[in-house]
Formats: C-alpha cells, structure tokens, sequence
C-alpha cells in the first residue's frame, strides 16, 4: 500500500496529521506527503522519514483558477506511485476525486474534520458589503464543490460520532465512517508552573478560566457572553490563548469597549508549549454555545483533550458530544448558557470541587495510543485489500 496524503495545514502544526504519520511509520506503510508551498522552505525535504513535497501554492484555494488545480492533478499523478489518496479537508477532497477519475482503481479516504457544508462564516471580521457577498458566493460553491462525486469517495475518516451521524447520509457513504477523536498524545511530565499570573500580572487570589484554540471567532464561539459575566467579577480572570489576527482583534475591540480589566489575550504558541501554559490555569473553557451552526453544535474541540492532557477541570456548554465526555469521566461541568449567568456559575462549581483524580483516570483512556488503535485495525485491514 502506497499513500499519497494531501494536507491543508503545516504537517508540523497539524498534531492529528502527525499522529497519523507515526502510526504510519509504525506500520511500515510507505506515504507521500504533500501540502503548500512555504516561504523560505525546501520544496522537498523528509518529515519522519516520508518524503514531504510543498507543492501547492495559493492559486489552489481560488475559486476561478481552475487551470491550477487541473495541473496539480495531472503532476500528482505523473510524479508519484500510489494506489490510495487520502485528503485531509475539502479542497484536498476535491483534487483527490479528480485524480480518482483519472485513476479509478485508487481507494479515495476523504477526512472531514467538521461540517463544512454547515460551517459558518464569520461576516462580522469583515466591514465591506462586496466582499460579504463575494465570500458568501465563493462559500456556496465550494459546499456544491464537496458533495459532488461522492460517488468516487470510498471511506470517510471523521472525528466523532455526531458528525459521522450526518456526513454519512449527506454524502451517501457505502462504507461504515470510521470515528477517530483527535485525542493528543500523552505528556508524562507537565509541569504546574505560574505561567499566566507571571505574564499578566494576575493576583494570586484570582482563578484563571483558558479558552485555547487556534482562533477566535466574534459572535460565533460564544466567547461575548464569557467575559460579560466574567469581566471585572473579583477573583476571576479569563485569558483567550488564540491567533492574533482580524477575527481575534475583533474579540479584543469587544473587550476593550466594555472596559473589562480581567481578560487577557495570548498569542498561540509551538504545541511543546502549550500544556504547560494550559496547565499554569485553573479551569478549561469550550463556550460553542451555537445551536444554528451545525458544525459547531456537534463539534469535539481539540481543546476539550488538550485541558484533559493539562490535567486541569472543564467548564463546557451542554453540547452532545461534550456532555458525552465531561458526563462519563467526571471532569468538569456542562451549563446551559441560556440560562443567567451560567458561566460564572459553572465557573465557580468547578472550583469548588477537586476533579484531581478523575483526571488522571480520563487520561489513561483518552490518549492517542489508545485512540490509534482503530486507525491502525482501519489501515492494516486496508492494506490487506491493496496487496
């Protein structure tokens, strides 16, 4: 079995993609690594003992530069031997059908890491009608771009069960999905520090609540309603660890106006910083209280494991699939945010409770190792139908 996996994301900021290669180094499984150009760096170098080309360049993601994508195709297969293509999002997906039209006896594995036919777009970054318009046009035909030749898709990897529930019909898979987490690998040696009360001047009395993601989004992530019933409460202080760009400056713009003087922003940072940073707070926030964005209704945020791994309690909107893991290991809490001051509610419920315990057994299960586990009876039994 030869694999010709097409990323989006950096192979060395994606943590599940990097997981999945050292599964793949494991099985001895030869890959092809390929995503895009990068300032700077090699076209080609070795990542993990796989070759990595950065091929793509910026033209790919633009709607009307259909002569790109058709040249990437045909040197994607003129330039490497694979028998299976597997596309981590859905532009990835859209290049890998049009390879298997071409070579129609490749197995095509699409890896839909949210809903991207219901993912919203998040119009209050931008001030300019025309390019509201112009990223609603671009958005609609990159949905129809997806579900078109399902037909070619022959399985779906995705990352809960909520979305494997509605990406099955909606693409009219044959094939059982196969639902693996994005579970982190294990940290033996985090270490508790004073991190963020050192950074931001932080009393010592204060507890800290964290959200940690790779971005911010204004009016989306339910982060307003946060720090409205945490801004300025004695005691408390909330630091938002993401990007720093438009989308995230727009959260600050939110802050600033309302003159809260307990919220902090942090840039992010390399994942071997993360979990200590994580880890120097008092409880973990996951606030995607959005009820008409089915792509976040039913989402199972990186961030709710990367709290796990930090060994620090959850303070989580009742979600399906949060509830799912916060209920089983008695990690945290789920609040409705409907209801008045939830948040600070929830907040103080967490820390009135030691979850110190109950942390440590969720962590012997809700690890990569074990969560690689099905991947790996997925790929050997894959690679026993390629021989």
């Amino acid at each position: 079995m030869k694999i010709l996996l097409l990323l989006d994301k950096l192979v060395y900021d994606d943590k599940r993609a990097t997981n999945e290669l050292q599964l793949l180094q494991e099985l001895a499984i030869e890959t092809i690594v390929i995503h895009r150009l990068e300032a700077g760096k090699k076209e080609q170098e070795t990542f993990m003992n796989f070759p990595l080309h950065r091929l793509f360049d910026t033209k790919l993601n633009q709607i009307k530069e259909f002569k790109a994508r058709k040249k990437y195709v045909e040197e994607l297969i003129q330039k490497f031997d694979f028998n299976v293509v597997w596309a981590h999002n859905e532009m990835q997906y859209h290049i890998a059908k049009e390879i298997k039209k071409r070579k129609p006896n490749i197995v095509l594995i699409y890896e839909s890491r949210e809903l991207f036919h219901a993912w919203p777009i998040n119009y209050s970054s931008y001030s300019d009608t025309l390019l509201k318009v112009k990223t609603w046009l671009v958005r609609k035909y990159e949905v129809y771009r997806e579900a078109k030749d399902n037909y070619l898709m022959d399985y779906l990897l995705t990352v809960c069960d909520s979305l494997a529930e509605v990406l099955v019909p909606y693409f009219n898979v044959k094939t059982k999905p196969i639902v693996i987490r994005n579970i982190p690998s294990r940290i033996h040696a985090i270490v508790k520090s004073s991190y963020l009360r050192e950074k931001f001047n932080i009393p010592q009395e204060n507890k800290i609540l964290i959200f940690s993601g790779a971005n911010v989004y204004p009016k989306t992530r339910n982060v307003e309603p946060v720090m409205d019933e945490i801004g300025n409460q004695p005691n408390k202080s909330l630091v938002i660890l993401a990007n720093n760009n438009v989308h995230r400056k727009a959260v600050e713009d939110y802050a600033t106006a309302k003159q809260y003087n307990n919220i902090y922003f942090h840039d992010t940072v390399a994942m071997t910083e993360l979990y200590s940073i994580i880890a120097s707070a008092d409880v973990g926030l996951v606030p995607t209280w959005n009820k008409k964005d089915l792509s976040y209704w039913y989402a199972l945020d990186n961030k709710l494991f990367d709290y796990v791994l930090a060994e620090i309690p959850i303070l989580a909107t009742v979600q399906p699939e949060y509830q799912k893991i916060i209920s089983q290991y008695k990690i945290g809490i789920c609040i409705n945010p409907d209801e008045k001051n939830a948040y600070l509610n929830g907040f103080d419920q967490v820390l009135a409770n030691n979850y110190s315990e109950p942390l440590k057994a969720a962590l012997e299960i809700l690890n990569w190792d074990q969560e690689k586990l099905k991947l790996k009876d997925f790929l050997s039994s894959l690679r026993s139908q390629t021989k």
